[in-house]
């Protein structure tokens, strides 16, 4: 593709020379040339009528092979006419070079949006674009140094030449393609994979997407200040070399090839810097705050070389920078409706900017005179404007790259819907649902709040008006779901019951409230459901039920009805209830044993601190305890840090203490959260991971990006460790571990994978870590992304991370949204993980970032005092298995290790290597 930028780019230096140099010399500069930029707009639209058209029916090389074929055609013809110095021939050459300076380029980089995605295009467009500008210089370098030996003779027959070797170079790239798509089995870019019908919304025109019309008016606006650049620059030069076609010839090429040069050596060392560095949004804005710079230079010094420096400003950024940087915008579009989108943006749109420009430029001159100073007032306002555009698409750009990985990721993973907008699905919920996700459905209707959310049947209510009343005046009459909740009441579950009665007493408070009292007030227990509501959902409990009664109810109750009324008794934080639930606590009745658990807690009696923190090495009282500990409030996070902390604590309690302080709703306990993503056990950092992300659900965290970004470098440190650990590994136990090749029949497999593994040795200890690396390396990219979903916009990690199991163009997307996320060297560690690198490269970058050893005697000491247990425990059966004899040291320090796994193995394994007898033995 480079090549062909290169022959394309010299031609295009070529014309654009001999375009103004014919008019010039033969008609002059005045208001024909710019009636001539709306001309060449109105036949721009036919021309993209008629590419939309073939690009249904013509592959992309078909197409481009045409493309060229018209325009030798036309241009042998235009030589010919030329020769015999036609009056009018001048004019149809200016508009015909227009359109082929324009097209010519257009037809690489729409077959460029088939060969790369767009991470590969912030990395590859900038060398096409060298290419094209190293073309474009050569070009017009070579036309300055014929046309001073040989005048303007023999250029056009050497454009139709190199016009022939662009088709051979088409058929090449064609063909390679082909090829590296058969070789990698990669799915070429098609947004029907995900959605279907995408592509048709895409294609008919700008209105049917936001993002494309974001780049229409950003190019609109380009080309509308770049022609009025061009007529101000023609206007300066047609006075200072009158009718002299030579030295115009000569002082067109050797500016255009300068700024070529000047372009190139920005292409190779700016602009995939800064693309990289500052992303879309600052390539986008450098060239028209470089141009509103210049003109507001030239307002104030006006003249021929102000002028000339305000052109080459436009034209050593446009093609370097600036056109990397708007192409890459395009490749979201990539796919069948490329061309079609491109040609009319480019075509129709960048020419209607010119267009726009050229009359700008007339009527301007017009209204306000020909001073030299007013054309450089107009190119500011408008540069301005562009700054504005490049803004707006820049961020466009990136909601569209969200969109697609987000309605890729809801395509691909059944996701769990709990989309309450339509009663028609509450409805079924309550049919069908059961269990939790019946609840669930009861609790998201008591919590109606939106009334654009509601069925038709539902009044419209004000806002303010809505949330001051209960959801019975939004109804003209009963609810759709009203009878079948009503049924759920007298549910089997109490808890359903609860959540139906609590759905009611939202919809008519008085009515069931009234009958809650009535039911309360009587010496006989009362029903579950009662008792559960006024646990879960009730509020201010003390004021519907009396002590009294209550421990009355307390000699008979028993299982969840027990476990309810303990949790009213600790709601109340009554202590005339403490007996009672203190005898509780020893209870040998499971439910009653656990709400007791519970309710404790709301006392924060430091009696039972001890006692509380003992059910948490208990399956079944581990979760009770959590809430009952979570229920000390304030005071419970000190003392969890404590315990965390002390090296005394047992490892399960520590394990317990990140997920109580979940249940604490303040923001004390996100920040011992954030202290405990650093804890060296890695189920204490994943689980404060979690629970951060189950936070941020519900809540903003209020923590800027920067708090994670040492998190992220831990991770990306443990991701790099498993990776160096796997690549010490043997390649005949890769090989063992690894599939039968895929050109192996169904029945062929069995006795080739039998026959390679009778020849391979049988090496247990190296395939358990192979195993636990790879498990390792999986579970690291989740901690990642978990992580970043702490600060990114809500959603935007969680759907990249379901978008990396992706083999097309999707994947790239949510790489390349990430990558405009990160800065600095959390950018530089992590994208490499998310690439497609192989593990060779990844473990050579990790070894760099983060100093790893590359030896295997190294790899595996690291592995020895490694955070994970399991991973010290595989490292230490590779070293009994292979007899490393000089890591003996450091397994008789693995015999002194807190986990027993580790402990036991280390035992087992120093017997191996020196004999010496272990404890266990003794």
């Amino acid at each position: 593709m480079a090549g062909y930028f290169f022959l394309a780019m010299s031609c295009v230096s070529v014309i654009k020379a001999l375009q103004f140099t014919f008019f010039l010399e033969n008609i002059g500069f005045d208001w024909r040339l710019p009636a001539l930029y709306v001309i060449s707009a109105g036949l721009a639209v036919p021309v993209v009528f008629l590419y939309r058209r073939l690009a249904r029916k013509l592959t992309h090389l078909a197409l481009s092979s045409g493309t060229l074929l018209f325009f030798i055609l036309t241009l042998a013809g235009a030589w010919r006419l030329l020769e015999l110095r036609i009056y009018w021939v001048n004019f149809a050459f200016f508009v015909w070079a227009g359109l082929f300076t324009l097209l010519l380029p257009t037809l690489g980089w729409v077959v460029s949006y088939e060969l790369f995605t767009a991470r590969e295009g912030k990395r590859v467009f900038g060398l096409l674009g060298m290419g094209g500008i190293l073309g474009g210089a050569a070009g017009a370098y070579w036309t300055f140094l014929w046309v001073d030996r040989y005048g303007t003779h023999g250029l056009l027959e050497q454009i139709l030449l190199v016009l022939f070797l662009l088709q051979a170079v088409l058929l090449i790239i064609s063909r390679s393609k082909r090829h590296e798509r058969r070789r990698e089995g990669r799915k070429p870019w098609a947004a029907a994979d995900f959605e279907p019908g995408r592509e048709k919304a895409r294609s008919p025109g700008l209105l049917a997407s936001s993002y494309l019309r974001s780049i229409a008016a950003l190019v609109f606006v380009s080309g509308l200040t770049t022609t009025m650049v061009d007529l101000n620059y023609v206007w300066f030069l047609e006075r200072r070399y009158p009718g002299s076609g030579e030295d115009l010839t000569q002082f067109i090429s050797g500016l255009l090839g300068s700024m070529f040069l000047v372009s190139g050596f920005f292409q190779l060392l700016g602009t995939g810097r800064l693309l990289n560095r500052f992303g879309i949004p600052v390539a986008l804005l450098v060239l028209p705050v470089g141009l509103a710079g210049g003109a507001g230079v030239a307002v104030l010094v006006a003249g021929f070389f102000p002028a000339v420096a305000l052109k080459a400003i436009d034209g050593s950024l446009r093609p370097s920078l600036h056109r990397t940087a708007v192409e890459v915008l395009y490749v979201p579009v990539a796919g069948e409706g490329a061309v079609s989108v491109k040609s009319l943006v480019d075509l129709v749109i960048f020419r209607l900017g010119d267009a726009s420009g050229a009359l700008v430029f007339l009527v301007g001159r017009a209204i306000l005179g020909d001073s030299a100073r007013v054309v450089p007032v107009l190119i500011v306002c408008a540069a301005l404007s562009w700054v504005v555009l490049s803004w707006r698409t820049a961020r466009a750009y990136v909601e569209d790259l969200r969109s697609t990985v987000r309605k890729a990721a809801f395509s691909r993973r059944r996701l769990p819907l709990h989309d309450f907008r339509s009663a028609d699905l509450v409805m079924e919920q309550l049919r069908e649902g059961e269990g939790s996700r019946l609840r669930f459905a009861l609790e998201k209707l008591a919590a109606f709040s939106d009334v654009e959310r509601s069925s038709p049947g539902v009044a419209r209510v004000p806002t303010e008006e809505m949330l001051e009343s209960h959801i019975s005046g939004l109804y003209k009459a009963l609810p759709p779901w009203f009878t079948t909740v009503s049924n759920l009441v007298s549910s089997a579950d109490p808890e359903t019951g609860a959540a139906a009665f609590h759905l009611l007493v939202r919809y008519d408070p008085r009515t069931y409230l009234r009958r809650l009292k009535k039911d309360l007030q009587k010496d006989q227990l009362p029903d579950a459901t009662y008792l559960v509501y006024l646990a879960l959902y009730g509020d201010q409990p003390e004021r519907v039920v009396q002590p009294s009664r209550a421990l009355k109810w307390s000699r008979e109750v028993r299982g969840v009805q027990g476990a309810a009324l303990a949790r009213v008794m600790g709601r109340t934080r009554d202590t005339a209830y403490l007996p009672v639930l203190s005898e509780w606590l020893q209870s040998p009745d499971l439910e009653l044993q656990k709400g007791a658990v519970e309710a404790i807690g709301h006392h924060a009696d430091d009696r039972f601190w001890e006692t509380l923190v003992s059910f948490l090495r208990s399956g079944r009282t581990r979760q009770a305890a959590r809430v009952g500990l979570a229920n000390y409030g304030m005071q419970a996070i000190d003392r969890l840090m404590a315990l965390l902390r002390n090296p005394e604590t047992d490892l399960a309690i520590k394990r317990e203490v990140p997920l109580v302080l979940g249940h604490i709703r303040a923001s004390a306990a996100r920040a011992a959260l954030m202290v405990a993503l650093f804890w060296p056990d890695p189920v204490v950092s994943f689980r404060a991971l979690k629970v951060l992300n189950k936070t941020r659900a519900y809540r903003d965290l209020s923590y800027v990006e920067a708090s994670f970004m040492p998190v992220l470098m831990q991770w990306a440190r443990q991701y790099y460790q498993a990776r160096n650990l796997e690549s010490i590994i043997p390649d005949d136990v890769v090989r063992r571990s690894g599939r039968i090749h895929a050109g192996s029949s169904v029945e062929e497999a069995p006795t080739q994978f039998g026959q390679l593994t009778a020849r391979l040795p049988r090496r247990p200890a190296w395939r358990l870590l192979r195993k636990v690396s790879r498990e390792r390396q999986s579970w690291t990219v989740e901690k990642i992304f978990r992580t970043m979903d702490l600060f990114l916009p809500r959603g935007e990690a969680y759907f990249s991370y379901l978008a990396m199991d992706d083999r097309t163009m999707i994947r790239d997307n949510a790489i390349e949204l990430i990558e405009m996320r990160l800065r600095g060297e959390v950018r530089q560690a992590l994208l490499p993980i998310f690439g497609e690198k192989d593990r060779e490269e990844q473990v050579r970058i990790g070894r760099r970032l983060f100093r790893l050893p590359s030896e295997r005697q190294g790899v595996l000491h690291d592995a020895l005092f490694d955070e994970d247990p399991l991973v010290r425990s595989s490292a230490l059966a590779v070293v009994g298995e292979e007899g490393l004899t000089m890591l003996s040291d450091d397994v008789r320090k693995a015999t002194q290790d807190r986990n027993k796994l580790v402990r036991e193995t280390a035992e087992w394994v120093l017997q191996s290597l020196t004999g010496e007898p272990t404890a266990s033995a003794g």
